[in-house]
């Protein structure tokens, strides 16, 4: 089995025939890296990786908000106990204002007649 670069009856190719060899996987080798860099500049490539960070951007906004959603709403319902505590606890101070201020109102037309 001899091929072109090798002499007849020896098992192994002569070294012109490696070193051209050499350089054709050389230059396949770097073509493929050119094609590769080409495609990394390319615009789908770019708009992939443009897509991919939005749509993660978009995730932890969503994330936010729903935290935020959840806050807002303890946040509220708070409010709406403290508001109902003080609508009873102020109703209830007016009564014993009124029922003070009425005792010293009396106490002084009292004491003046």
């Amino acid at each position: 089995m001899s091929g072109p670069g090798t002499p007849a009856g020896s098992g192994s190719p002569r070294p012109a025939t490696l070193l051209r060899r050499l350089r054709h996987s050389e230059a396949k080798r770097l073509e493929l890296e050119r094609k590769l860099m080409e495609y990394k500049k390319s615009d789908a490539y770019l708009m992939k990786l443009k897509y991919m960070k939005l749509k993660n951007c978009l995730r932890e906004v969503v994330e936010r908000q729903n935290r935020a959603l959840q806050r807002n709403q303890a946040l509220f319902k708070e409010l709406d106990q403290l508001e109902t505590h003080l609508k009873t606890s102020g109703s209830a101070m007016i009564q014993k204002m009124e029922a003070w201020y009425g005792r010293e109102i009396k106490s002084v037309i009292t004491s003046r007649g």
